[in-house]
């Protein structure tokens, strides 16, 4: 049983006798259950859905909430903020993915997108997994040397930049062999080899819709397929040996002092009195510019010798003992 099937009885209250005040007559509270279905119906929750791919979230928002604001964006700060609403937002997923797979013929491609967070990544980012290719969405922050990298390896076949990226992308994109088109967002720039603007590509994209293509909408997703590709930060980092912080390690150590004194028998009473002394980790000459070149951070492993990774030096030790027998 539910809290909404739980029915109030009718219940009265009783007369009651308070000091200075005279009886309180009979007050009869009667619940009608009509009224609390009612009420209830006003809040009820919201439909479950039952969605298994980002395109059918995208084709419900687009349809629910056609008129309603979608995201607010400026070019320039000194400009006002232009409403896009999820209309236009949906034309525009859908121009962009015509275009990607009908103008450019990157069908099933991966395309990289690298950049700031702004309209122009949510679509490029909506039309690859709505069915257009593979995103795969690359750290703006990263150098020019990693971004080649994560590029080359995955065999990206087109690259969706900022235009503050535009400088990065210039510099590294003849060692991009793969890449068939750099794509830079909010230019109108036509194809000049593989260099074109993203808002000419959405254009011929929405050209192709207008004369009736809707291929872009029918391609089915399967739950199952692979459409994004997500580099961790392990994987962005190009390891490479570097005798960078290689340093003569060589010194000179004298570890141990021990020294020990036999009194014999000193005074009555005392048959024999040893007094002994030691000293550890007396000195160290070298010319290591650490602490300690004698330390190992990986312990006893012999495989990593002579790794010193802010490990912390030996410490110096004194100990006094006398030995005494009566």
């Amino acid at each position: 049983m539910s809290l909404r099937d739980f029915k109030i009885p009718n219940f009265k209250f009783p007369k009651l006798k308070m000091k200075d005040i005279e009886n309180i007559e009979e007050v009869n509270v009667e619940i009608d259950p009509k009224k609390i279905n009612e009420r209830n119906k006003k809040h009820e929750y919201y439909p479950e859905t039952n969605y298994k791919t980002i395109k059918e979230i995208f084709n419900s928002s687009i349809e629910k909430y056609s008129e309603n604001i979608f995201a607010l964006e400026k070019q320039d700060h000194k400009e006002p903020y232009k409403e896009i609403t999820y209309k236009q937002f949906g034309e525009d997923v859908v121009g962009l993915g015509t275009a990607i797979t009908k103008f450019l013929n990157l069908k099933d491609e991966k395309i990289a997108i690298i950049g700031e967070t702004s309209y122009c990544w949510y679509t490029s980012y909506l039309a690859l997994l709505c069915g257009a290719g593979i995103a795969v969405p690359l750290d703006k922050e990263l150098p020019a040397n990693e971004i080649e990298n994560l590029i080359n390896r995955s065999n990206t076949s087109a690259v969706i930049y900022s235009k503050k990226k535009k400088d990065v992308i210039s510099k590294i994109q003849d060692n991009l062999p793969s890449v068939k088109y750099f794509i830079e967002m909010n230019s109108d720039d036509k194809v000049q080899g593989r260099n074109v603007g993203y808002n000419y590509v959405l254009e011929e994209g929405k050209k192709i819709v207008k004369n009736g293509d809707n291929s872009f909408n029918e391609i089915e997703i399967d739950p199952e397929e692979f459409r994004l590709l997500i580099f961790t930060l392990a994987q962005t980092r190009e390891w490479r040996i570097s005798d960078r912080h290689v340093e003569d390690g060589s010194y000179l150590k004298l570890k141990t002092i021990n020294l020990a004194y036999n009194f014999g028998s000193p005074c009555k009473g005392i048959e024999n009195l040893t007094v002994f002394g030691t000293v550890n980790n007396v000195f160290t000459i070298t010319g290591y510019s650490w602490y300690d070149p004698d330390v190992n951070t990986f312990g006893q492993d012999a495989s990593r010798r002579g790794v010193d990774i802010y490990s912390y030096p030996a410490s110096r030790t004194f100990s006094l003992g006398v030995k005494v027998t009566l």
